[in-house]
């Protein structure tokens, strides 16, 4: 085994160890386990909000029946009856063993563990279950939100989580009418997250599995002008986007500048028109999509260029067109997405080191149909990301109550917080307020103020947020060009800053001029 495996299992260990010490007596190495993972995918925006929720039905053998290790409900949307439904649901099981961290789990124990899942999906969304005590309030609450939306999930996400290593690697869940996805987490899975240091997990696309007869995806090669990047052109078959969305999500999306919009804006209310009126029209009304990656996979099939594969594939502008390909689809019944097509630019970025400074201008500078702000580009610099986590976690002291630590709620893309705020049950809201209140909310335009008043400064503040913006990001790309992270002390200083700028507003702000 390489020394730097070797070394994270033994971190691993330990991170596990001193959250059960931490925790003090009763706390379970499998639950804490199933934490940390957690809290990785979080880092990597993989299911944030997901919470630890275990327990262990027996079945009348004193076996196990079905069994739970955590949960996240997410991307809350209303339908066109105003009825609120929840698009993804995320479920965890965990497979833990005490006494080593380099196990290989076995097959029947791989799949036995997924047929536990298995069935307590399977009797949550048949309303089986009606036998948990009623001291279990957020299990009983999971429960009936799973039977009352049934198969209205567009994917279940299934997580194993796994502190040992696994040769075994299962898609789909077969439940009736539902989506579910296996999602195989083992110790060599998160070592190579832990390695790269991403903030995200990249995408892997094998557009064989997407494409009609399997042979991927045809396109045309830009000559080569540049060494860091090459570039192709396709027409993406609207069903493919549609089925990627579905499987992916906002994943797919995550360099773009926002999420999914909803229908109710004139641009993606025109998309929705499109596609149910004038499906064969959709091409030249619509500006496509571009998209980047880091390395491709081309062949040569019957004189034609194929793309059969993507690594780190992520949609940089054209999300919304994506995004409504799919929820037209599911809305409207006779939408057919047979008869539409969308061109895509795709870059390929060679050069990783200049990755992260190309993707945000490529999403800059191309076509858009919805205004883009530079507070929305900059909502993937590290610098933020790294504020983001640590607002999630580092308490601070309530000045108008010493006794009480509150968490100051950074809202790094637009809307942050009302998703959080929908993703928790209703008996986890009123808390999530308490320890978030609403006015403690700051965005990235407060960021810029705040410091730079603090640096003195008052004149580029006195230019409005997006102009003090812009001046202000110059600064902060600078310290992440030098690789120099966001801290706890950078941190505090931020939220004291904070404090006075409010006090201080309040006093003498606009809002208290007579």
């Amino acid at each position: 085994m390489e020394k730097a495996l070797q070394n994270y299992i033994e971190e691993l260990k330990s991170d596990v160890a001193s959250l059960v010490y931490s925790d003090g007596e009763g706390a379970s190495f499998e639950d804490k386990f199933t934490e940390y993972c957690i809290e990785v995918f979080e880092s990597i925006g993989k299911s944030e909000g997901a919470r630890v929720l275990s327990y262990i039905h027996p079945n009348s053998q004193g076996g196990i029946d079905w069994k739970i290790n955590g949960y996240c409900l997410k991307d809350q949307f209303k339908d066109e009856n105003n009825k609120t439904y929840f698009e993804t649901l995320d479920l965890f099981i965990t497979c833990f063993r005490n006494d080593s961290y380099e196990y290989n789990i076995p097959k029947d124990e791989y799949t036995k563990a997924l047929n536990q899942i298995k069935r307590f999906i399977n009797s949550s969304l048949k309303r089986h279950i009606d036998y948990i005590d009623h001291s279990h309030t957020e299990l009983n609450e999971l429960i009936k939100i799973i039977g009352k939306q049934g198969k209205d999930f567009d994917r279940i996400n299934v997580y194993f989580l796994i502190n040992g290593f696994s040769n075994h690697e299962k898609e789909k869940l077969e439940i009736n009418d539902v989506d579910v996805f296996v999602h195989t987490w083992d110790v060599a899975r998160l070592f190579k997250i832990n390695e790269s240091n991403s903030v995200h997990e990249p995408i892997e696309i094998e557009f064989e599995k997407f494409t009609e007869e399997g042979k991927g995806l045809q396109c045309l090669q830009v000559p080569s002008i540049d060494e860091m990047y090459d570039c192709y052109l396709a027409i993406v078959p609207g069903e493919v986007l549609a089925n990627l969305y579905k499987e992916f999500s906002n994943e797919l999306l995550e360099s773009n500048v926002r999420a999914f919009l909803g229908q109710a804006g004139k641009f993606n209310k025109g998309i929705r028109d499109t596609i149910r009126t004038k499906p064969q029209m959709f091409l030249p009304y619509n500006n496509g999509i571009t998209a980047t990656a880091e390395s491709v996979e081309i062949e040569s099939i019957d004189g034609q260029l194929v793309i059969t594969r993507l690594n780190d594939f992520q949609i940089v502008n054209g999300g919304q067109t994506t995004a409504s390909l799919y929820h037209t689809q599911k809305k409207y019944k006779e939408a057919d997405l047979s008869k539409i097509f969308v061109q895509m630019k795709l870059t390929v970025i060679k050069d990783k080191e200049q990755k992260n400074i190309e993707v945000p201008n490529i999403s800059r500078f191309a076509n858009s149909q919805n205004k883009v702000s530079e507070l929305d580009l900059s909502s993937n610099n590290p610098y933020f990301v790294q504020i983001e986590n640590l607002s999630r976690k580092k308490y601070v002291v309530n000045p108008e109550n010493k006794n009480q630590s509150l968490l100051w709620f950074f809202e790094r893309a637009n809307g942050q917080y009302r998703e959080t705020l929908n993703k928790q049950t209703p008996s986890q809201q009123k808390k999530f307020k308490e320890q978030n209140p609403s006015h403690l909310k700051f965005v990235k335009s407060d960021v810029a103020k705040f410091i730079n008043l603090w640096e003195l400064e008052p004149h580029f503040v006195a230019q409005g947020s997006q102009k003090n913006f812009i001046h202000f990001t110059k600064k902060i790309n600078i310290l992440v060009s030098k690789n120099k992270p966001v801290g706890e002390n950078l941190y505090k200083k931020l939220i004291a800053n904070a404090i006075l700028f409010k006090a201080t507003d309040k006093l003498f702000g606009r809002k208290g001029v007579d």
